[in-house]
């Protein structure tokens, strides 16, 4: 399938409707986003975009990350969706190794999905089904069918994606990881060990590896030092409290050693991430 993208001007009135689709494939090493989007949905991964609109974007091949203001950063590979919501800040890219395939959609209007709970990352996995729907849509976008066909298949590939992902968070592994991941949470400030998370949840430390490897595509240790170091990225761009404070709170052992795990995170130092964000 050809690279393309089609925006369909007008106002909703009779519901939510299609305001825009396409598909993009990326090759390893190629700039993104492409090039040709209109003002308003164009973003670059430094400043981020924020939308009036909802889109939903679904990632067949490849790998690369996500980040949704409030939810954190996620790793993204191939059977993950994401959505995006109105009014929030966001913005994702490829792997530069690895590239990825697409296919995303944008409904204007008023939509409300089925398992607001779920966040804005969704594991679909495989989906063909879906995967032929978003195909079928393509097809009748690029021909300019009747608007009401449009509409009525992309609120339905919408919520059906929630579904799909809802049917696979019934795993065991899934219950497990999310658990895990409430617990972590609750602990950013303390030198949580990944054998004393998989005692409290009275499994074995390998077992809660290989479901975090599977599910989330790292493992529980790095998904922990990536959750403390968001917040500290948070705290510095806040400004109230100094780098030994940030590094007391989260665990830390010093402020120079939260300064070196930032720099090489995020490329510069806290510093210079604060004078930044001002």
């Amino acid at each position: 399938m050809e690279n393309y993208f089609r925006y369909f001007p007008g106002q909703a009135t009779r519901g939510p409707r299609l305001s825009a689709c396409g598909f993009t494939c990326i090759a390893g090493g190629t700039a993104y986003p492409p090039i040709g989007h209109p003002v308003g949905r164009a973003f670059d991964w430094e400043h981020g975009r924020i939308l009036r609109q909802w889109q939903i974007v679904a990632i067949t091949e490849g790998r690369g990350e996500f980040e949704a203001e409030g939810h954190g950063l996620h790793r993204v590979a191939a059977g993950h969706w994401f959505v995006l919501e109105p009014g929030r800040r966001h913005r994702y890219r490829p792997a530069s190794s690895d590239g990825w395939t697409e296919h995303w959609l944008e409904i204007e209007g008023t939509v409300q999905p089925p398992s607001p709970e779920a966040g804005p990352l969704l594991d679909v996995g495989e989906a063909s089904e879906l995967i032929a729907l978003f195909v079928r849509l393509h097809a009748l976008a690029r021909a300019v069918a009747r608007p009401e066909v449009l509409d009525s298949l992309a609120v339905h590939l919408f919520h059906s994606a929630f579904f799909s992902a809802r049917r696979r968070e019934e795993s065991p592994a899934r219950v497990l990881v999310q658990s895990a991941q409430r617990l972590f949470l609750e602990s950013l400030g303390d030198d949580l060990a990944v054998g004393a998370v998989a005692q409290k949840l009275g499994v074995h430390p390998a077992t809660l590896r290989r479901a975090f490897h599977h599910l989330v595509g790292t493992s529980p240790k790095r998904y922990f030092d990536e959750l403390r170091l968001y917040r500290a990225r948070d705290l510095v761009s806040d400004g109230r409290l100094t780098l030994a404070a940030i590094a007391e709170d989260l665990g830390f052992d010093s402020a120079y050693h939260l300064s070196a795990r930032f720099k090489q995170r995020y490329g510069v130092s806290p510093a210079r991430w604060r004078n930044a964000q001002r």
